[in-house]
């Protein structure tokens, strides 16, 4: 009965934590109430597999995956700017599925050589953080108007659904102070909010479903659209998400070991073409593409789910779970505003990422330079209105109107000129 009671915890957990990022998204693409409920379909359906995967063929931890935060920024960013950029939404749809997709496969390559650490050396603590912080600032515009419930009810704010939404985030906050609470604290504002959007009557209609059982259908808005404006996009999410893989192993392993007194025998390499591979799936079904997840270390510590059959009989659940149409269709009803201040203080967090990222540089002096002029830019352009570009050449608009974009490049611009006046260094004094 023990072994039942976890397993149906893992899927509870997985499902309920994950599903804020997808509604996230189809709110802010204006996708249907049916596109919407098939969009969250995929990335619980992709997140069951890829756990399944990793577990059999990668790290074979007992890590679940969630959807990237970066990704889940990617869309959002896009859902903004996409439409002036490549024409309308689904197209944007489309060239992400392109971006998800060679993010996966450049994974897959840079594991399979052996890159990893060759590699890595780019992305130092100053690119890190420029790129978070950029993030944050870009995304900060959709988290306000989300909370302000612009673009649920209307297109003015909604001053029942702010103060909703304000008082979800300080629950939140109280929440991650109490320390038997704080592992769940997300879940229970999604639930809190979710009920009280319901009893004052702001909650919106259940997606109309015809069928119980639907497989997810590969690119359901069309073949993918290859576009080089994203190509610093993907590098940095490349590097991202195997820092990202490689922390999360790291800390889930030590717990493991903690509670199984047993070693495991991870393959960095293995977990880096599996990764690779889950990514191109989630691209070609198109889903905020998951990642090894560091968050379920908390879950793990509190609950003692450490055992492979409930966590493999979990994912399996998640994925049964996400095939039936009216349980996914239930979950159209979860309020965007609720589902924003449930991540609202997750993402907020991650400017003090960057800021610990910052402690780490040695030389202060380099750092001022190589991080200000890539946020100065970057969120000057962001501040430009969308017909700023338009007489300019598409291929220059299409880059140059990104601001996080074009901060991603000129810190790695920076960061090689950094390197090479080190290296000319080093050679001087040696």
């Amino acid at each position: 009965m023990k072994k039942v009671l976890q397993s149906v915890q893992w899927m509870a957990f997985i499902v309920l934590a994950n599903v804020v990022y997808p509604l996230a998204v189809g709110q802010g693409f204006n996708l249907t109430s049916h596109d919407t409920m098939m969009f969250i379909q995929r990335t619980i359906f992709m997140l069951g597999v890829a756990a399944i995967i990793q577990l059999f063929f990668g790290h074979k931890l007992y890590i679940s995956e969630v959807p990237s935060g970066l990704w889940f920024g990617i869309f959002l960013i896009y859902a903004g700017i996409g439409q002036s950029i490549f024409g309308s939404n689904v197209d944007t749809l489309r060239v992400i599925t392109f971006s998800i997709i060679a993010a996966g496969v450049i994974i897959m390559l840079i594991s399979v050589f052996g890159l990893m650490d060759k590699l890595l050396v780019l992305f130092s603590p100053r690119v890190l953080a420029t790129f978070m912080i950029l993030l944050v600032a870009e995304l900060s515009m959709d988290f306000v108007k989300g909370l302000c419930g612009i673009g649920y009810l209307g297109n003015t704010i909604s001053i029942p659904v702010l103060t909703c939404s304000v008082s979800l985030v300080i629950l939140s906050l109280i929440l991650r102070k109490v320390k038997k609470i704080a592992p769940y604290s997300f879940m229970v504002v999604i639930i809190v909010g979710w009920a009280l959007f319901y009893v004052l009557g702001l909650t919106k209609p259940m997606a109309k479903v015809d069928t119980f059982f639907q497989l997810p259908t590969p690119f359901p808005f069309g073949m993918p659209i290859a576009n080089l404006s994203m190509i610093p996009s993907i590098i940095v999410a490349v590097f991202i998400l195997i820092s990202t893989m490689l922390a999360s192993i790291k800390v889930i392993k030590a717990i493991l070991e903690k509670h199984n007194k047993t070693t495991y025998d991870v393959s960095i390499k293995r977990s880096g073409v599996i990764m690779g591979l889950n990514q191109v799936l989630s691209g070609i079904f198109l889903s905020t593409a998951g990642i090894t997840a560091i968050s379920i270390s908390s879950f793990i510590d509190q609950t003692k789910s450490t055992k492979k059959n409930t966590f493999l009989i979990g994912n399996i659940l998640v994925i049964i779970v996400s095939l039936i149409t009216p349980i996914m269709a239930f979950f159209t009803t979860l309020p965007t505003p609720v589902a924003y201040a449930a991540i609202f203080t997750i993402f907020s967090a991650m400017f003090g990422t960057a800021i610990k990222e910052l402690e780490n540089v040695k030389n202060k002096k380099d750092m001022y330079f190589s991080v200000g002029i890539p946020i100065f830019a970057g969120i000057g352009i962001m501040g430009l209105p969308k017909t700023a570009f338009a007489n300019m050449p598409s291929s220059v608009t299409i880059l140059l109107s990104n601001g996080l974009v074009v901060g991603i490049i000129l810190a790695f611009i920076i960061e090689i000129m950094i390197l090479i006046k080190n290296k000319r260094n080093k050679v001087q004094n040696s």
